[in-house]
């Protein structure tokens, strides 16, 4: 939902950069990803947290037939760690 005073549009960058922000001010760690698939192409912003990732599900479900990559994590998340 996006509030009526508010312009710009609220998708999944905002939502998720929103959630990382919030996570960090009550002492959570998470890291906010932005990734891609193919076929057709599209691109994504999702969470990823120690517990799992937030973020991908209806539409945005992972497909094994077109997974989604990560392309940029801030921060980074640690190598083998990747989901």
């Amino acid at each position: 939902m996006r509030p009526a005073w508010y312009r710009g549009r609220i998708a999944c960058m905002e939502i998720s950069l929103a959630t990382v922000l919030a996570l960090a001010l009550c002492g959570r760690q998470a890291h906010w990803v932005l990734g891609a698939r193919q076929l057709p192409t599209e691109a994504h912003a999702w969470v990823w947290t120690e517990n799992g990732v937030f973020g991908l599900s209806g539409r945005d479900r992972p497909d094994p037939r077109r997974p989604w990559a990560g392309a940029l994590a801030a921060p980074p998340v640690p190598k083998g760690r990747r989901t």
